[in-house]
């Protein structure tokens, strides 16, 4: 992202057009799934009320997302930011077309998570040991074992599971990460957070998420579709932004004049 920071969003997609280039290899829809509602909030120091956390999912449902991550099933003894997890899936007001996903790094938190009716399920690894070891306790290896055990039983219940590998491009305790570890797909699937929320509560110095009004403005700047209207996602924007009493971190937001006040 350090070009985007020079010279802004809007030049970085204004040079590519003028340039008259179709970027051969570039899709032509982007699927965004927003993280925000989860990892965004399960970053900030002090609770987010359960009330505050609906209001947000309800607003991003609007906005045209169609993948929402909106929770974690995890011990609220290390994240206790989502330990209300299955009131927020309980008062969330569900839309048509849109799945609604939840972490769950095991077999408890899946059986708990089914419990309250998702959608889809999230798995998440590391391409580095020490990430690992410091984000979730255990080894590579360790934390493919504990997904075998989620993979099966949503296997047997029929609902999807969605991988994530965090550290393909460093990682802020190893440094490098060699290329071999990452398998290299092509990307048509952004994760990014709603204002620029959150971040690895973990990994000290970490920067944050880059935002999801960010991307999508930076994606139709390049006339790749995502089905997102960026005017409705800055409402949610502005939500959580007045909620948690603070300025977004997003670029567009902030040319936008959304704030928290």
């Amino acid at each position: 992202m350090a070009l985007v920071t020079r010279i802004g969003l809007r030049r970085v997609a204004n040079f590519v057009q003028s340039q008259a280039v179709s970027l051969a290899g570039l899709p032509s829809f982007v699927k965004v799934v927003e993280v925000g509602a989860r990892d965004g909030l399960q970053n900030e120091k002090g609770l987010v009320p359960t009330p505050i956390k609906v209001g947000l999912v309800d607003l991003l449902s609007e906005s045209g997302l169609t993948h929402i991550e909106v929770t974690s099933f995890v011990s609220p003894k290390w994240i206790p930011q989502m330990a209300d997890n299955k009131e927020v899936l309980k008062n969330i007001k569900r839309k048509p077309g849109v799945v609604y996903s939840v972490l769950t790094p095991n077999l408890k938190g899946f059986k708990d998570a089914m419990a309250s009716g998702v959608d889809e399920v999230a798995v998440f690894g590391a391409a580095s040991e020490a990430f690992s070891n410091k984000n979730i306790n255990c080894s590579i290896a360790e934390s493919l074992k504990r997904f075998e055990d989620v993979m099966t039983a949503a296997k047997e219940a029929n609902v999807k599971v969605r991988g994530y590998v965090s550290c393909v491009l460093g990682c802020p305790y190893e440094g490098y990460v060699q290329p071999s570890k990452v398998a290299e797909m092509g990307i048509q699937v952004v994760d990014s957070s709603v204002a620029g929320l959150g971040g690895c509560p973990y990994a000290k110095g970490a920067s944050g998420n880059v935002s999801t009004e960010d991307v999508v403005y930076l994606l139709h700047g390049l006339n790749i579709k995502t089905g997102i209207d960026i005017n409705k996602l800055l409402l949610a924007s502005q939500y959580i932004s007045e909620n948690l009493k603070r300025p977004p971190s997003s670029k567009v937001a902030l040319a936008k004049g959304v704030s928290h006040l």
